[in-house]
């Protein structure tokens, strides 16, 4: 099972669906070898993965814990593969809306990795980025902007302007700016990031939905209501169909 379900990226969504039964019973029992248990662990891992995609939070969290604990045991707590499943726990805790505990966690993250693989790492960035949506989110405003420009000033350079990550901090900016009132500066970096995305995700990818409310939104504040009630009904209707009617980002 360890070989066969994927990570639960976008692009793999449908084999995880089909595996994700399988998967879950391989779950339901601890391994009977100790040499089983990585692999148990990278089920895990990957299984909470696409479920938190689907929004079943709660039972992402379980999974995840259980990843964390086994690679905790197995390898230590400072190892590249238990700050991986710590960093899935964050971003669990994170959507549930447990900030200070996902800012507690991501700042060990941050520490840890830093020191481990420097600032400019692409692990490192992903857990400042996370850092900094905590901080937002604890009204820490002036920390997680400048956090989100560090993390899409160096992925610019490092990684280009058009990677999938590099928009994703472009977008986080843009959010930082709207959320400031600076919404012309906000509108255009939104732009530019939905536009990308249509181009290199495709438009029913879910990063494009979400470039494409973000859009919807500007032009709602500027009056152009038409405009962005055709936009949401575009994004619905293509929620409806990727991840069903009762999904949090349907809902």
């Amino acid at each position: 099972m360890a070989r066969t379900f994927p990570t639960g990226e976008y692009r793999n969504w449908g084999r995880c669906k089909a595996l994700l039964p399988y998967a879950e019973a391989v779950l339901l029992r601890w391994p009977s070898r100790s040499n089983c248990l990585e692999d148990w662990a990278l089920v895990c891992m990957n299984a909470a993965w696409y479920t938190w995609e689907m929004g079943n939070l709660v039972e992402a969290e379980r999974m995840a814990r259980k990843a964390l604990d086994i690679r905790k045991l197995i390898l230590g707590e400072d190892d590249p593969a238990t700050l991986v499943a710590m960093y899935y726990l964050c971003i669990i805790y994170y959507k549930q809306g447990k900030y200070k505990e996902a800012a507690s966690a991501n700042e060990t993250l941050v520490r840890k990795r830093t020191q481990m693989l420097g600032r400019e790492n692409t692990e490192t960035l992903k857990s400042i980025r996370n850092l900094a949506n905590c901080y937002w989110e604890l009204v820490r405003h002036t920390e997680a902007t400048q956090m989100h420009e560090e993390v899409l000033s160096v992925r610019k350079r490092v990684i280009g302007e058009e990677h999938p990550d590099t928009l994703k901090s472009l977008r986080d900016v843009a959010e930082c700016n709207w959320k400031k009132g600076k919404r012309k500066v906000a509108m255009d970096m939104y732009e530019s990031v939905w536009k990308a995305r249509k181009r290199i995700l495709k438009e029913e990818h879910p990063d494009t939905l979400e470039s494409t409310c973000d859009l919807a939104l500007c032009y709602w504040h500027q009056g152009d209501w038409k405009v962005a009630i055709d936009m949401y009904h575009d994004v619905l209707k293509a929620r409806k169909q990727l991840l069903g009617n009762d999904h949090p980002s349907t809902l």
